[in-house]
């Protein structure tokens, strides 16, 4: 029986670069939206557990790109097979939730309906059902199920250029969702005009091309399940597939994105049966002084498979964390991690020092090996329980239901693990690599003066990524007539959420800011200074909201919606932050300050404390190069002689002195 569902979705854009036949992405988001008529069954919480085909997980945010939009691209045909993967064998298959990508071309309101046929996998043959130049598609089939997505945009400035993710919950249709009964189908996608079968009028809107797994072109695009290099395109929009015996005939293709296989942006879940995996190695619970395995063969094309116990929890509240590497590996590996009941947790493969593994969980942050990444908690938190741990050549890839398809060279494999669940304080925290900008080094160069302008950089955060920035004050923001603002409205793309976190040189939460800006950016002002000021375009005025800030060292980390950190965590925070969003956004600040800090101008550069000509002698000595007396506290930075900060130790500085003993600042 034919099932029919409307679903009603709006999914968010993310702006891409020129249109070239590769996508730059820079903004993602995905929606859950129920099938009008069919609400899912308990909220978005669908009882699926798993993914059980995927080419659309890794594609966003991803260097080179991944995916990209064919003209006219608005009626394909794709196969998709669960092998390998969790349902290769399983006896029962049941969709309950799809995610799928789409393009639109042009910008100004727009409105089409994507509908998706599941057609069984003996109802369609790439070469022609019938034969060379027949319909790809037996004429007498009927489609497992059909369900129809509808986009609608009546906004003029719409971004043209874009792609997105939808996600739909299919736990309402009539049985719970779209039942297969093979170990693959084929998806059928029409692009067409609202509430009919007529393929949409103008290139508007169009299917995605992605690779999720990197082969090279010609391999298997998706990392769970596969799809062959084949994808049918309806090239003359007639309505109907014409078979071939070879890929690159009028409608029978092969695609790829940067040298990379490449099929349609799909994925699909369902419930899994769990198997657990054979030959596993059994580590028991990992004590708060670690564990080091080395010497591992690893073989080529095999993974290895480990169980392990954490005996509490690996989040945040708790202040715990678990860390997992192979450094010291002499092959290139991957791994993955996945809990009792076959859910993959996370998957890295080059985190590590050179191209070695890394996983972190918990509370961070722990320095880095090497050129790899600190460990910072960034692949989420953990309950206690079992867990199983995979390492397999680097090439193969991991899914739901204990799958590592693994491929590549083997080696000799060095496992190290570490944590602190069994109730230990954990070790010294790291400071923050900085990825993004040192304003010390930003010219003039060194901490920041008052006044000053230190331009800052738009980066990309990356998938649950955080930019890290820091700069020093030598004087209080907030003191005398000082101020210091941090301008996020020029360095932000539009339509992000970014949150940011000042931190101390101790590793604790200074300030924090969401949506204190303009259009969802935050916004920093430390010490009211002459009163509210504006920059640039930003029309949220600055006027001191954050306080004072005092002098010293400061760490600033930017995100996208949501983050979690650990603030006001009694033992400190750590600089601990972890972003969760599946979006990737230009971030980035600009730092301004003006006004003079108390004690800015202190003309007692001998520290006798009082001023007067002994000071000024005393300043004539240092621009001679004798320091003996020269102490000059009050003033960021001037323990040079440089008393009025122009960049060179001259008589001016003799002369700026002079003045300051007699009331007038430099």
């Amino acid at each position: 029986m034919t099932r029919t569902a409307w679903v009603t979705a709006s999914a968010v854009a993310f702006s891409i670069g020129a249109p070239t036949v590769v996508a730059q992405v820079v903004h993602e988001e995905v929606e859950f939206r129920d099938p009008v008529g069919y609400p899912s069954t308990g909220g978005y919480e669908s009882r699926a557990i798993g993914i059980t085909y995927d080419n659309l997980s890794s594609t966003f945010g991803q260097t080179p790109a991944r995916w990209t939009s064919v003209a006219n691209h608005k009626h394909i045909l794709e196969d998709i097979s669960f092998v390998p993967g969790p349902w290769a064998t399983q006896a029962t298959r049941l969709i309950t939730t799809m995610t799928f990508g789409r393009w639109r071309a042009f910008g100004g309101p727009y409105a089409g309906d994507y509908v998706f046929r599941f057609w069984d996998k003996d109802d369609v043959s790439f070469s022609g059902f019938l034969g060379t130049g027949t319909p790809m598609i037996n004429a007498n089939a009927t489609p497992i199920a059909t369900v129809r997505v509808a986009f609608t945009n009546q906004n003029s400035t719409a971004t043209a250029g874009t792609g997105s993710q939808t996600t739909a919950p299919l736990t309402g249709l009539p049985g719970g969702g779209v039942s297969i009964p093979d170990d693959g189908f084929y998806l059928e996608v029409s692009v067409v005009e609202p509430g009919t079968d007529t393929l949409l009028l103008t290139d508007t809107l169009r299917t995605v091309i992605a690779s999720n797994s990197t082969a090279p072109s010609g391999g298997n695009a998706a990392t769970v399940g596969s799809t062959l290099r084949d994808l049918g395109w309806d090239a003359d929009q007639n309505g109907e597939f014409l078979g071939q015996p070879a890929f690159g005939t009028p409608e029978r293709y092969s695609y790829s994105v940067n040298s990379m296989a490449a099929g349609y942006m799909f994925r699909v879940s369902g419930d899994i049966v769990p198997q657990p995996p054979s030959n596993t190695t059994p580590l028991g619970c990992i004590p708060d002084t670690g564990l080091v395995r080395t010497g591992d063969t690893l073989n080529d094309a095999s993974a290895l498979w480990y169980e392990l116990c954490l005996a509490g929890p690996a989040t945040d509240v708790a202040y715990q964390f678990f860390n997992a590497d192979t450094e010291g590996s002499t092959s290139n590996v991957s791994m993955a991690l996945f809990n009792d009941q076959g859910t993959m947790v996370a998957f890295d493969h080059d985190s590590g020092s050179g191209t070695q593994a890394q996983l972190t969980f918990g509370v961070g942050r722990l320095g880095a090996v090497g050129d790899g990444l600190q460990y910072d908690g960034r692949h989420g938190q953990l309950t206690a329980g079992t867990y199983y741990l995979a390492v397999a050549p680097h090439g193969s890839t991991f899914g739901d239901g204990f799958t590592a398809n693994a491929a590549g060279v083997g080696g000799l494999v060095n496992l190290h693990l570490a944590t602190n669940v069994n109730g230990s304080a954990p070790p010294d925290a790291a400071t923050p690599i900085i990825n993004q900008v040192n304003f010390d080094l930003v010219i003039p160069g060194g901490p920041i003066q008052f006044p000053d302008a230190r331009p800052g950089t738009s980066v990309a955060t990356g998938l649950r990524g955080i930019q890290w920035n820091t700069f020093e004050i030598t004087a209080e923001a907030g003191s005398g007539d000082s101020y210091l603002d941090l301008d996020f409205a020029g360095r932000c793309g539009v339509g992000f959420d970014p949150i940011a976190y000042i931190f101390d040189a101790n590793g604790n939460v200074a300030a924090f800011s969401d949506d204190h800006g303009p259009t969802l950016f935050p916004q920093f002002s430390f010490g009211a200074g002459a009163g509210s000021r504006t920059y640039g375009s930003n029309p949220v005025p600055f006027t001191g909201a954050n306080g004072n800030l005092p002098a010293g060292r400061y760490y600033v980390g930017i995100g996208l919606v949501a983050v979690q950190t650990v603030n006001g965590h009694p033992n400190g925070a750590r600089w601990h932050m972890r972003g969760t969003s599946g979006s990737n956004g230009n971030v980035g600040f600009d730092i301004y300050t003006g006004g003079t800090p108390a004690g800015a101008c202190d003309p007692d550069v001998n520290c006798d404390g009082s001023a007067n000509g002994v000071d000024v002698e005393v300043q004539e000595l240092a621009v001679g190069g004798d320091f003996t007396d020269y102490c000059q506290v009050g003033l960021p930075n001037v323990d040079d002689g440089d008393f009025n900060r122009d960049g060179a130790v001259n008589g001016t500085d003799v002369e700026a002195v002079e003045n300051a003993v007699g009331g007038v600042c430099p």
